[in-house]
Order: structure tokens, then sequence, then C-alpha cells
């Protein structure tokens, strides 16, 4: 089913796909250093927060239109799932730019390893 569109515009969802549409990357110019213009495509990321929405849009039109029945366990299941995998790739990245701003041979994370 489709929502009504100022259901839609007075959502959360509408401020995340907002604030994640914005084309951050035109200000890359404006940063010395290149390393950070791949800070400027975080926002994209807050689409993830919708996830548990867009899941529940799929079930619903599964049980509607093809009578397949799927439990919210299963969702909440999923949605844990990505969001530890997300959780660990972030960290990662994290991580990388820890250890590309050190300086004389010395990185940040080389320092706690």
């Amino acid at each position: 089913h489709m929502e009504a569109p100022e259901v839609y515009k007075n959502s959360v969802r509408f401020k995340v796909d907002v604030v994640a549409n914005v084309p951050y990357v035109i200000l890359a110019p404006l940063l010395n250093h290149p390393q950070r213009y791949a800070m400027l495509r975080y926002p994209h990321l807050l689409r993830g927060f919708n996830l548990k929405t867009y899941l529940i849009q799929i079930r619903d039109y599964l049980e509607v239109k093809h009578s397949i029945m799927i439990r919210d366990k299963t969702i909440t299941i999923f949605q844990r799932t990505y969001e530890t995998v997300f959780l660990i790739h972030g960290m990662a990245c994290f991580w990388a730019i820890l250890k590309s701003h050190g300086r004389d041979g010395r990185t940040f994370s080389s320092s706690y390893v």
C-alpha cells in the first residue's frame, strides 16, 4: 500500500531522506584534504535508519498480495543483523581514518596495537 504524501512529509523517514539526498559533495572543493571528501558522503548512510519501515512495507505487501506471512521476529532478526554488519563496517572505516592521520610514520591506530 502506498502512503499518502502528507503522511510521508510529516514522517521521520522524510526528514532522513531530505538530509541524505542533499548533494554535500559539491562542497568538496572547499576542503583542503582529499581524504575528507568521503566524509561528505556519510549523510547518505542515514537511510539505514529507515530499514525497519521498508521491511514492514515489504512484509505488508507480501501478506496482502501473496498471502505470505512473515513474523515480526523475522524482521527484527534481519534488522539486527544489518545493524551489526553496519556497525562493524563503520568501526573498520573509522579505524582506517585514524590510521591515515598519523605524523612522523606513527599513526593513531598503531599507538594502540
